[in-house]
């Protein structure tokens, strides 16, 4: 079976022209510090039902000593945690 399409062309984004900045993200969802994972909305479209957000990740991540030393990766539920305050935005 051969893999589906994307709901949305990630190259056809633009990062310059943003819909939310940090302070928008911040009037609807609720968390701060360590716990925001947003730090911006590039895209909504209402009649297919998507969004498409983003987190700049900072140099020295809270989880990066930790996870994955020297290969810091975003750990998974923090990946769900980003995707659930993506869909709480929505």
């Amino acid at each position: 079976m051969p893999a589906p399409e994307p709901h949305i062309d990630l190259d056809s984004l633009d990062f310059t022209k943003i819909e939310a900045d940090a302070d928008g993200v911040r009037k609807v969802i609720p968390h701060r510090h360590e716990m925001e994972m947003l730090s911006a909305i590039l895209f909504t479209c209402r009649d297919r039902q998507l969004i498409v957000g983003y987190k700049d990740v900072e140099p020295e991540p809270f989880w990066g000593r930790g996870h994955f030393p020297g290969l810091p990766l975003m750990p998974g539920v923090l990946q769900c945690e980003s995707a659930a305050q993506l869909t709480a935005y929505y």
